[in-house]
């Protein structure tokens, strides 16, 4: 049995749906995971297949779709969220109704993986955004387990992560409920890796926490902003240009899994329920946060009530909504230089290759140069 490894999106749907545990997920040379089988166990059962193609279904409801500004009215919530906190009451509410949730948590080497949380008490660790891919394993096995079981879940993942599980199910199950985010593209766990490699190797200490999106500096110039503790106790804070590896992700390109450059998950059409983002180009709202809380079934508009009260919430319009996050709809341009600077990693270290690899396209250029030069005619005019 083969797959189509060029669409292949590491979601290890196909690995959880082997009767045989014929197949196994391999980490390649640029730090993205690929299904091996092995051909002695295969019995070619096509199964792997049809959960690979099933992915590709697509979902309609005779729900429309609803957006909402939204942020959590728990102050500590918000801070300590990506965007406005939306997530972490969705969650909690789940978890309220003895309810349990998966999301992607950090492993003890800041790798990340899905995990589930039954307890409110151990949601931070499944909080924020984590910029790398998400390691699966058999999440889909044990989201089965439990649903079959009749408990009520709540399964947080990227978009191709739910159309994954959805057809690892092939089934409805009114206790299941799906959410993913909008999504740039998956990083190459081999990327951070070697940045904090770096970091660590430079402050001779362990870095046990990464917080990307650190509202230091307020949540509109987050993106660019991490915090890195280490066992210490000491923290290090990189900031704009000094934040390389966001840099390298948001503004480069540069080790974004291949197949996100060609994602066939935009939209809502691939089966989620609640779809969360920032909800950037929303001039009335503080610094603090905002979420975009898309509401895409009556599963997801009924958990999406249950917490109004939690939150500040007002509903805009669908359309201009989602504008400032262009990768609801387009996928990510993958720098030319990816694979050069992915295998520049292991002889020449993540800062090295970073200052190498990290360049705008001429185009790019030409068109910043232009902006540089209007910017500086304008001064001159005000003049």
């Amino acid at each position: 049995m083969e797959l189509d490894l060029t669409k292949c999106t590491g979601c290890c749907a196909c690995a959880n749906g082997c009767p045989v545990q014929a197949i196994t997920m391999r980490e390649d040379k640029d730090g993205f995971i690929y299904p091996y089988i092995n051909s002695d166990s295969c019995i070619e059962c096509g199964k792997c297949k049809r959960i690979c193609d099933g992915r590709y279904k697509k979902y309609t409801d005779d729900f429309v779709a609803r957006s909402f500004a939204v942020w959590s009215q728990d102050k500590d919530i918000r801070y300590e969220s990506t965007s406005g906190g939306a997530f972490s009451e969705f969650a909690k509410e789940i978890l309220s109704q003895g309810g349990v949730v998966a999301g992607a948590a950090y492993d003890e080497n800041n790798g990340v993986e899905h995990v589930i949380i039954d307890a409110a008490d151990k949601l931070s660790v499944i909080r924020q955004s984590k910029y790398v891919q998400c390691n699966s394993k058999n999440i889909y096995k044990q989201i089965k387990d439990i649903v079959v079981q009749g408990r009520l879940t709540l399964f947080c993942g990227t978009p191709c992560q739910v159309a994954a599980l959805r057809s690892y199910l092939d089934k409805e199950y009114e206790n299941l409920i799906y959410m993913d985010f909008i999504c740039l593209g998956v990083n190459s766990p081999k990327a951070l890796k070697a940045w904090l490699t770096e970091v660590e190797t430079e402050e001779k200490c362990r870095v046990n926490r990464v917080w990307f999106k650190y509202k230091k500096y307020g949540w509109r110039r987050s993106p660019l902003c991490t915090r890195l503790d280490l066992d210490n106790g000491k923290q290090k804070i990189y900031f704009d240009k000094d934040n390389k590896f966001m840099r390298g992700y948001i503004h480069y390109h540069l080790y974004i899994r291949p197949s996100c450059t060609h994602c066939a998950f935009k939209g809502l059409d691939h089966g989620t329920d609640v779809m969360l983002a920032d909800f950037w180009g929303l001039q009335s709202a503080d610094d603090n946060g905002t979420s975009l809380v898309i509401v895409n079934s009556k599963k997801g508009n009924q958990l999406f009530e249950k917490i109004k009260e939690n939150l500040y919430s007002r509903e805009e319009d669908f359309s201009r909504s989602v504008l400032g996050n262009p990768a609801f709809r387009e996928s990510a341009i993958l720098s030319k230089y990816s694979r050069d600077f992915l295998c520049s990693l292991d002889s020449m270290g993540f800062n090295k290759a970073y200052e190498k690899y990290a360049r705008d396209p001429l185009a790019v250029r030409f068109k910043n140069i232009i902006k540089g030069c209007l910017k500086a005619g304008k001064r001159i005019f005000r003049k």
